[in-house]
């Protein structure tokens, strides 16, 4: 039987409260009563997590194999299957139980996301997740890729998280980071004298080639070059223009050339001088074939001339210079 009795309380403005067995504090209808009510189901709630987390304590992250899927101008996606070994003796499916993953290029973050709701079953087990990488910041990465030397480095992350809403469990990760280097110049760089027929019988002899970066910003990357060139005739020859055309898997990304005539006199050495540009812009397109490709490019630039013999006009390609470039963007047995 309940009966009312006296109190003095100053956590209940009421001047009496009602005891009944065990439920003597229910009948405040007060503040203090509503907080004691959320904090003991606070307390059975961190109670629930930190007895699953130390069920889950013990469980690691075998492996993780990662692998593109579908590949589009926007997006591409990322498919991960993340092998897990729980010793424990219970299988354990939660909603609270988290994997994520996270994958960045230079800083960029490219692709990120996460899956809630796995189910670890006893002893090995794998769960599948997708996740997709941002082509459109492709630009922004080639931008960091050439300030930083033609390196990036690529940082991926694959985390196993208990979730209590008030806070966050780590419970295994995988990591890895590497470093992706090209020399894309490289191989337009020569001192080797070449021997380049114009019209028949004229031709000029290249002496070397060098080039460099230029100026880099969001929406154009410079190419410097210098020419050395040696006209063997007695004549001399007029270009009207001299310039390059950069292809990646036939994805044309950059040209320039000459804005004024050159004159190579006879019997003599010439120095030109130009910039070629790449627009930034186009390298998401080109990313698009370098995955359908097997994350394999292959680059071509081709050095061309229009020239001018007495009144002969003709474009000549006086070289094509092709690297290859390969990467593995995905791989977790790089260091």
């Amino acid at each position: 039987m309940c009966v009312s009795m006296p109190a003095i309380s100053l956590a209940c403005p009421n001047n009496f409260y009602i005891k009944c067995g065990m439920l003597d504090l229910w009948s405040c209808d007060t503040v203090f009563s509503r907080r004691l009510i959320i904090g003991l189901i606070l307390i059975g709630v961190a109670f629930v997590g930190i007895s699953l987390a130390g069920l889950l304590a013990s469980i690691s992250v075998s492996e993780v194999n990662l692998s593109w899927g579908k590949i589009t101008a926007q997006t591409s996606e990322v498919k991960g299957v993340v092998s897990i070994y729980n010793p424990g003796p219970l299988s354990i499916t939660s909603s609270n139980i988290v994997v994520s993953y996270r994958m960045s290029m230079n800083g960029i973050v490219m692709a990120e996301g996460s899956r809630r709701g796995i189910q670890v079953g006893r002893g090995h087990s794998t769960m599948n997740f997708s996740v997709f990488f941002d082509n459109t910041k492709i630009p922004q990465w080639w931008v960091s890729h050439v300030r930083n030397d033609e390196k990036t480095t690529v940082e991926i992350d694959v985390n196993f998280i208990l979730d209590l809403g008030f806070t966050q469990i780590t419970l295994a990760t995988e990591s890895r980071r590497f470093t992706v280097e090209t020399n894309m110049l490289a191989k337009m760089n020569t001192n080797e004298p070449v021997d380049v027929t114009i019209v028949k019988p004229f031709h000029i002899i290249i002496k070397s080639i060098s080039t460099r970066w230029g100026d880099i910003s969001d929406e154009t990357t410079e190419i410097k070059s210098e020419i050395v060139t040696y006209n063997p005739h007695m004549i001399p020859i007029t270009i009207t223009q001299l310039g390059f055309e950069i292809q990646m898997n036939n994805v044309s990304i950059g040209e320039g050339e000459t804005s004024s005539l050159i004159i190579l006199k006879a019997k003599t050495e010439t120095t030109i001088n130009f910039t070629t540009e790449i627009f930034n812009k186009k390298l998401d397109d080109w990313f698009v074939t370098h995955l359908k490709n097997g994350e394999r490019t292959v680059l071509k630039i081709r050095m061309f001339s229009i020239l001018r013999v007495g009144d002969l006009k003709v474009k000549v390609y006086l070289g094509t210079y092709e690297d290859e470039i390969r990467t593995d963007l995905l791989s977790f047995s790089q260091s």
